[in-house]
């Protein structure tokens, strides 16, 4: 894996506010606690796709190429608020834990509407 490290960071691994860019175009852009994704970022996934999990790579979220990922993130996975967009320009927003969707967002609460729902864990 190719990637470019920008920001703090504590040797190669990044430490507080910086970015990283893989070798597949795709990109996180935000805070980092000891080489993994924790606060608040946002992360453009490139070509290929990739699967974000904190717990194991078969069991995590897939998110395909052009998706974009915004929210609070600890452990390398949103937890807490969050807000998708996918390249068919659909959103989601709601709340996360350990990387799964738990609540859709109620759109008297937010600036932004849900075209997708939370259902048992996956949006859909």
């Amino acid at each position: 894996m190719t990637m470019t490290i920008g920001g703090e960071h504590n040797g190669w691994e990044p430490n507080g506010r910086g970015n990283m860019e893989w070798n597949d175009g795709s990109l996180y852009q935000g805070h980092w606690e000891s080489n993994v994704m924790s606060g608040v970022g946002t992360l453009r996934i490139g070509s290929g796709g990739t699967t974000i999990s904190n717990i194991d790579p078969c069991e995590g979220t897939y998110f395909e190429q052009g998706t974009i990922v915004r929210g609070d993130f600890r452990d390398g996975v949103l937890n807490g608020k969050g807000v998708i967009v996918f390249p068919n320009r659909k959103v989601f927003v709601g709340a996360f834990e350990d990387g799964l969707c738990i609540a859709t967002a109620d759109p008297a609460d937010s600036e932004l509407v849900s075209s997708t729902i939370c259902f048992e864990g996956r949006i859909v």
